[in-house]
């Protein structure tokens, strides 16, 4: 049957980019607006959730995220904000740049929300190489401009307390394998983010065995796998990284000082609020941190490609007994 003449269902017109596999939500709606807010306080918040994330935030203007956050008073909030267009290692701000202001975006609607750094997944994929759906076996991708990791691009490197890292997710990684980080390197990577300031993520499928996911003969699951130039699964790998940011007190907004940004070579000074580390990404034996606390001390772990150093002690990596 034919609609009513002059009716309509469509709502104002979109306030981001459309997304062709769902519907929109008129978010200039305030019907709209408080059914959200209502569905989160009175559904979410009493199932147990104190905090969101927010999947395709380009689809709508980033102000209705702060409003959502300032009326659910939300403990955390991080937004997947996947820019369009290609990641241009030799513009990494454009990427950069467009997530930084969506985030400013969210503070104009009441509450500032966090972002995934996809700026840095840009470089980090840049650097240690990636593979998508059309190559889902690459592997041993040369590495190139380990200098990148210190580029201000990223939301890690110019607005920490804005960032939410990660090596892969359910997008880039897992099954669907759109934009994945070299199988070699990932545990260089986690080596990387887990020791650095901003929020860092573990990916289930790095950390978990095929096993105890119930998917049992999914090669996904690396998390009995050993790390390449280590001894350590990367269960154990994952969880001595963690250790040692908490043993540190390495936090969102930790201090980071770049000793040394090459092509062969990545270095950074992380403090903490209980201790320091220098952590090296890269060749091996290119550079090693000197002065009080580092003078005559060996690393405490290391890997292919990464090498950490607790200021103070005198590990065993590279004193002949492998870690």
């Amino acid at each position: 049957s034919s609609p009513m003449k002059g009716a309509t269902k469509r709502g104002k017109p979109d306030s981001g980019e459309k997304y062709s596999a769902s519907r929109d939500l008129d978010h200039t709606n305030p019907a709209v607006q408080q059914g959200i807010t209502d569905w989160m306080n009175e559904v979410l918040r009493p199932a147990g959730f104190v905090g969101w994330r927010y999947d395709f935030v380009k689809g709508f203007d980033g102000k209705y995220v702060g409003q959502y956050n300032r009326d659910t008073f939300a403990e955390f909030s991080v937004g997947e904000y996947w820019p369009t267009e290609g990641f241009n290692a030799s513009c990494p701000d454009t990427w950069g740049g467009t997530i930084k202001g969506w985030v400013h975006k969210t503070e104009e609607g009441g509450s500032r929300s966090r972002a995934f750094d996809f700026a840095l997944k840009g470089i980090m994929n840049t650097v240690f190489g990636f593979g998508d759906s059309s190559n889902p076996t690459a592997a041993n991708i040369a590495n190139k401009n380990y200098g990148l990791l210190a580029n201000q691009a990223s939301l890690m490197r110019s607005s920490a307390k804005d960032a939410v890292t990660f090596v892969d997710n359910h997008d880039t990684g897992s099954t669907q394998k759109h934009w994945f980080l070299d199988p070699a390197d990932v545990g260089t990577a986690y080596a990387f983010i887990l020791t650095h300031p901003g929020f860092p993520c573990v990916a289930w499928q790095h950390y978990f065995t095929a096993a105890e996911s119930d998917h049992a003969g999914d090669t996904q699951y690396i998390g009995g796998v050993t790390v390449p130039g280590t001894s350590k699964k990367y269960k154990d790998h994952i969880d001595y990284l963690m250790k040692l940011r908490k043993d540190n007190g390495i936090e969102y907004d930790s201090n980071l000082e770049v000793l040394k940004a090459a092509n062969s070579v990545y270095a950074a000074k992380i403090t903490g609020t209980k201790g320091e580390l220098v952590v090296v990404i890269g060749a091996e034996g290119v550079y090693a941190p000197s002065g009080d606390g580092y003078d005559n001390k060996h690393a405490v772990y290391g890997g292919t490609n990464f090498t950490i150093w607790h200021k103070g002690e005198d590990g065993t990596y590279g004193a002949g007994t492998p870690v």
